[in-house]
């Protein structure tokens, strides 16, 4: 939702509000004042309307109530979701792990090899791994642009029997243009990737369980694009920059009490 819509619909909630709020009290003040004439019902209900025309304030108190509420309500429903999926962020045996796997904090990142804002990523990410000894990374193929997507996440699944996950992984990001199975056996050789034993490897029935667990996982996350990341309490999703992953990795360690 844009924000002008966002603030369209808590203005509009908020005049809903007044009104209700209005008419109860027209109703309650009717059932309480039922000797009242026409007249000064009338003089009564005037009063309300000259108060908010003269206090428009009200109505902004009212949106920005609104609105903290529904960053509240926001934030514990998010705090829930990651709680009761946290194990299957952090401690995945079917995710591969880049950096330091003893690291103090853990980025998880939802990506699909076709995704060109998931390539323009991947050096700041590589930097980071590099400047922050303490990073470990989560990988979790979401191949959701098409067919060469998920033909790409279940030979690189597939590359890790043969111990040589991160290589193919760093060759299939640097590659542009479509997937197709002779694009993936020639990267497959260029990192020293047995390719017959690759392709037999991706028709594993395991591999889309993976894929199907790791879909189901970003949906549970409101991750509808690549790439979107999980650092500490944050779910994000776009291209960050260098600086905004240092601040989102810092925010997790000041979260992480036993850091």
């Amino acid at each position: 939702m844009s924000a002008k819509l966002r603030l369209f619909s808590l203005v509009a909630g908020a005049v809903a509000l007044a009104i209700i709020a209005v008419l109860v009290w027209r109703h309650q003040a009717a059932e309480r004042t039922a000797a009242l004439d026409a007249g000064q019902r009338a003089a009564m209900e005037q009063v309300v309307r000259d108060t908010l025309m003269k206090h428009p304030e009200i109505i902004l108190d009212a949106v920005q109530a609104l609105e903290k509420q529904r960053k509240a309500a926001d934030a514990d429903a998010q705090d829930a979701v990651l709680a009761a999926h946290r194990k299957a962020l952090d401690d995945d045996p079917n995710s591969a792990v880049l950096g330091n796997p003893q690291g103090d904090v853990t980025v998880v990142e939802f990506f699909d090899y076709h995704c060109p804002y998931c390539k323009q990523m991947e050096p700041a990410l590589e930097a980071m791994l590099k400047q922050d000894g303490r990073v470990r990374l989560v990988l979790k193929e979401f191949p959701i642009l098409g067919d060469d997507s998920v033909l790409a996440a279940r030979a690189a699944i597939a590359a890790r029997n043969q111990g040589k996950y991160a290589p193919f992984h760093d060759a299939l990001m640097q590659a542009r243009g479509a997937f197709t199975p002779a694009v993936i056996a020639a990267i497959a050789k260029q990192v020293g990737l047995d390719d017959k034993r690759l392709a037999a490897d991706m028709t594993a029935p395991g591999i889309e369980k993976i894929i199907s667990a790791n879909r189901a996982l970003g949906d549970a996350l409101g991750i509808d694009g690549t790439p979107g990341f999980v650092i500490g309490d944050n779910v994000v999703t776009g291209g960050l920059t260098m600086d905004h992953l240092a601040a989102y990795i810092a925010d997790a360690r000041k979260e992480c009490h036993t850091c």
